[in-house]
């Protein structure tokens, strides 16, 4: 798919320790910094030490840019005077030196904090929850993918009501359905042993009432579709217990 590739050298550049001034998120929430990320016209250009990428913007979710101001052109008077007494450029905005460190700092405390965040929720029976209306969502990949399937879910439910109206027995309408997103398809097939073959990325298990998918870093559009895909067999089991997925 089009964005293996780009995860891959995204993955590998995850593992290196050391902070740089630059930095974007993914909307999956993941945390890239690099030596360098410039912005184009239809993404940003990520420089690693060993490489370029190229990322889509519609996969960030927000980018922190020091720019290089070597052979910046001022625009105005008080541009030229900032340029003279060693501004820099940081997210569009002119800063002293010792500002831009202060806000480094605290930017490095804070990818602190969400590493060390994601490191206590990376086992899935460690992961984050959410309630919904209807759901109970755990997942181990990120707050955001969290925040993303659970209104992904919860609006497919309402659109389905609302066009076949769903009407669950007294016991299904006071239970929330469990969702169960992992990391990784061999996370997925590891803990799901007994319920997933070879092919299979999803499953609606009506014996413990539970929605079982992983999220597909390298393709993201395929878990989407996989998880409305199961979202369905567990809204017909709302309307009809007796039915068995097939």
């Amino acid at each position: 798919m089009r964005y293996t590739l780009l995860f891959a050298s995204i993955a590998a550049a995850l593992l290196a320790p050391a902070l740089h001034a630059d930095r974007l998120i993914t909307k999956d929430g993941r945390i890239l910094e690099a030596q360098k990320i410039r912005q184009k016209d239809d993404g940003y250009e990520i420089a690693f030490v060993h490489g370029t990428v190229n990322c889509p913007k519609d996969l960030v979710a927000s980018a922190e840019i020091v720019e290089d101001v070597s052979d910046y052109v001022p625009k105005n008077d008080d541009e030229k005077k900032k340029l003279e007494s060693g501004f820099v450029r940081f997210n569009g905005k002119w800063m002293t030196k010792s500002a831009l460190q202060v806000d480094l700092d605290k930017r490095a405390k804070e990818l602190a904090k969400r590493t060390e965040d994601r490191a206590l929720h990376s086992d899935f029976f460690k992961g984050w929850t959410k309630e919904t209306a209807h759901f109970k969502v755990q997942t181990n990949t990120s707050l955001e993918l969290l925040d993303y399937y659970a209104n992904l879910l919860e609006t497919y439910y309402g659109l389905m009501d609302a066009r076949i109206g769903i009407k669950p027995t007294p016991t299904l309408r006071s239970t929330k359905m469990q969702v169960n997103i992992y990391k990784s398809w061999d996370e997925f097939r590891e803990i799901n042993e007994a319920n997933v073959g070879g092919g299979v990325a999803g499953y609606f298990s009506p014996a413990d009432k539970t929605l079982n998918f992983f999220h597909n870093y390298s393709d993201p559009g395929m878990s989407t579709w996989v998880g409305l895909h199961e979202c369905t067999h567990l809204l017909t089991f709302l309307i009809d217990p007796q039915f068995v997925p097939s």
